[in-house]
This record gives C-alpha cells, sequence and structure tokens, in this order.
C-alpha cells in the first residue's frame, strides 16, 4: 500500500525541526514557519473547551467609569441641551441669545450626533478585554471621564447662562481631550490607520469640535463682559488666527499628525461662513456694517480652505513616508529570510541531510 505523500512531507518537515532544536538552543524564523506548518491542530475543540477557554470581559475602574461618564454626557446632553429638561433653557435657544461674530449657523452643531455615535462605539468596545484595548484605557486613566463630566457641565452651565462656568467647564473638557490626543499619538506611537487609531476617532473629534467651543466660549464671554463693537471685532479676529494655529499644530507633528481636530475646526469655519452668508441676526446687522460682515465671510472661507489644502498635502507625506519606510522594512525581511535559509542550509548540510530540489519534495537520505 502506497504511502501518503502529504503525510510523509509531514514528518520529514517535523524531523527537521526537531534537528533546529536538536543542533541549537534558539529557533530561527525558518525553523518556527516549519513548526507552524507542522502543528496539525488535532485537539478537540468541543463547545465546552471553546466556552471554557472564552476570553471574557476583565473590567476595571477605568473601564466603568468611562462607560458611566459617557452615558450620564449623553443623557444630559440630549435631555438638557437639547429639550431643555428640568427648567434649563436649550442650547439651540442660548445660541441665539448669545450671538456673536464667531457663532456658526445653527446646522453645523449637529456635529455633535456624529460624534456621540463614534465615542459610543469606543466605549463599548474597551469593555472588551483585548490586550490592544487594555493598553488604550490605561494611557487614558482617568482623563476620558473627565472630559465627559466637564462636558456635561458645560452643558449645564451654559443653559442657565452661568457663562463663566460654563467657559472653564469647556476649557477643561478640552484639556482632557487634547490631553489624550497627544498621549496617544505621540507617547505611544500610533500612525494614521492603525485599528487603534480608527477607534481614537469619536474622541479625536470631540477635542476638535470642543477647540472651536472653547474659543466660542471665551468670545461670548468677553462680548458679554465689553459690550463694545470694537472688542466683538478683537476678539473674533484674534480667535479666528488662534483657531488657524491650533490646527496647524496638530497638522506639523512629524511622524503621527492629527487630521480630525483641523478638519473639525474648518466645519467651523464653514459653518461661519454659511451663518454670515445666509444673513444674520438683527442685533449683528446693526452693529457692524455690511463690508465687516463680508470681510470675515470671506476671511473664515479662506482660512476653511487652507486648512482643507494642508490636510490633503500632510496627507499626502504621511503615505508616502509610510510607503518609504514599508519597502525598507520588506528589503530588511526578505534579507533576513535569505540569511535565515542559507544558514538552515549549511546546519542540515553539515548534519547529514540532503536536499533535493525537485517538486519542493525533501527527501531525508
Amino acid at each position: 500500500m502506497q504511502s501518503d505523500p502529504e503525510a510523509n512531507t509531514v514528518n520529514v518537515l517535523r524531523g527537521f525541526a526537531s534537528l533546529c532544536d536538536s543542533e541549537t538552543g534558539e529557533s530561527s524564523k525558518s525553523c518556527e514557519m516549519i513548526k507552524s506548518v507542522c502543528s496539525d491542530g488535532s485537539e478537540d475543540k468541543t463547545f465546552l473547551t471553546i466556552f471554557s477557554t472564552w476570553d471574557l470581559p476583565e473590567l476595571n475602574s477605568y473601564n466603568v467609569l468611562n462607560w458611566f461618564s459617557f452615558v450620564i454626557n449623553v443623557a444630559v446632553s440630549f435631555l438638557i441641551g437639547q429639550f431643555g429638561f428640568f427648567g434649563c433653557t436649550p442650547l439651540r435657544i442660548q445660541n441665539e441669545t448669545f450671538r456673536v461674530l464667531l457663532s456658526p449657523v445653527s446646522w453645523s452643531f449637529y456635529a455633535w450626533a456624529l460624534v456621540y455615535t463614534l465615542e459610543g462605539f469606543f466605549v463599548l468596545v474597551q469593555l472588551h478585554s483585548k490586550s490592544e484595548m487594555k493598553k488604550i484605557v490605561r494611557s487614558m486613566k482617568f482623563w476620558f471621564t473627565g472630559a465627559c463630566l466637564a462636558h456635561s457641565c458645560y452643558t449645564v452651565f451654559f443653559s442657565l447662562g452661568n457663562l463663566w462656568a460654563s467657559t472653564a467647564s469647556s476649557g477643561i473638557c478640552w484639556v482632557c481631550l487634547s490631553w489624550i490626543i497627544v498621549k496617544h499619538h505621540i507617547s505611544e506611537k500610533k500612525t494614521l490607520l492603525e485599528k487603534s487609531s480608527l477607534l481614537m476617532l469619536g474622541i479625536s473629534l470631540h477635542a476638535g469640535w470642543m477647540t472651536y467651543t472653547f474659543i466660542l466660549s471665551i468670545n461670548i464671554l468677553l462680548v458679554n463682559l465689553y459690550t463694545g463693537v470694537l472688542v466683538q471685532l478683537v476678539v473674533t479676529l484674534i480667535s479666528l488666527v488662534l483657531l488657524y494655529t491650533i490646527s496647524g499644530c496638530w497638522l506639523i507633528l512629524p511622524k503621527f499628525p492629527n487630521f480630525t481636530i483641523p478638519l473639525m475646526i474648518a466645519w467651523g469655519y464653514f459653518g461661519l461662513s454659511a451663518e454670515l452668508s445666509n444673513g444674520v441676526v438683527r442685533r449683528l446687522a446693526l452693529e457692524f456694517d455690511y463690508y465687516v460682515l463680508e470681510s470675515l465671510k470671506y476671511v473664515s472661507w479662506a482660512l476653511c480652505m487652507i486648512i482643507l489644502v494642508f490636510c490633503l498635502f500632510r496627507l499626502i507625506m504621511v503615505i508616502y513616508v509610510a510607503t518609504k519606510e514599508r519597502k525598507k522594512e520588506m528589503q530588511k525581511r526578505r534579507t533576513q529570510n535569505e540569511y535565515d535559509t542559507q544558514k538552515a542550509k549549511y546546519r542540515v548540510q553539515e548534519s547529514g541531510i540532503s536536499f533535493q530540489d525537485r517538486n519542493d519534495a525533501i527527501i531525508i537520505s
């Protein structure tokens, strides 16, 4: 009866793998590859075995606090910020009441729906027990919880008309979110398209839109303290330059630029230009001349387009650098594999085993 050629090949490979371990105390990459091929996976993986070895979630205080703080933030944003429960004023009405030159069009605030959706996905995923998610959550510590609670306080204080407290709360939220992004992209050295970076997309969008919200809160506070027209115009121009500078700082990071924060700031510029194009409320139209509003509209349009072009340029540069590094890594691996192959052949020849390079078969002499 003829033997099975596939079984013979597996047996030969197993002998070669054992030879690698007997010759040296350590196994090369070639030996490891052969060992992985030789493993036939003959273990009896019944349902009971799979269930007993299933990696159940191992929650810690960070996971639980992240989940609870996010739920609280969403509940406060919808119940108080959107519907005005508990005697509070909805934020859409407060935005019209405290409207300034930097205030964007009302539909631009629908960006919060995208932010909460992506953050909700992250909060659910971070409850899983994979090591990568554990590392991300540990690096965040209590910063995400602080950001969610500060955002909830901002919603409550702004709906009550407390501008000092709302500005301070938005600033704390912005600092917490920005620190999370800095920690992730610089300290953890995560690249653009890694899985962990995609999971952090909601937090990054939150940080970008909160940047615009924080600068807008400062404008509202200063305009209500100093009611002069010139003060409002100067504060608005400084805010536009400051937002553009923040966008540039996130984009000029050498290897790990952040694109979502500048894009959210560009969205704010787009909403501002749309508001100035459609016509602002009567109070602003009476306080400022027509050419002032038109000038701000074109400035906001220009800044929006500059940020978009800069983002596209940085994206091309990141892809080019990543492709170049990938080619270098592939060449390095190819060289290492060739070296391991030559080394393995030399060991086999020294042990009295010959190769016959025919039909890719290995025959023991």
